[in-house]
């Protein structure tokens, strides 16, 4: 499975297509805090992967990637529920 990071570099170099190559994926993991909107809108099936694909983005341990994660509210808590979160 392809890492957010990637698919982030590759998101960016399809839209910006002058930031194709080692640009792209040098600014996903520099100075660009990505917003990852619509995480409500993912199928629950999918929702998992999604967190779990966000979390190795963000990394464990410090230096910690910023971003911004956009979900309904009422969504954000059945999933915090849904994984036993408080």
């Amino acid at each position: 499975m392809e890492s957010l990071s990637s698919w982030l570099a590759d998101q960016l170099a399809e839209r910006y297509p002058e930031t194709r190559g080692t640009i792209a994926q040098a600014l996903v993991d520099g100075p660009l805090v990505p917003v990852l909107d619509g995480l409500d809108e993912v199928p629950a099936s999918h929702r998992r992967a999604c967190k779990e694909a966000i979390d190795a983005y963000a990394e464990p341990s410090e230096p910690f990637r910023p971003f911004i994660v956009t979900c309904r509210p009422d969504e954000y808590t059945r999933a915090r529920a849904r994984l036993g979160l408080s």
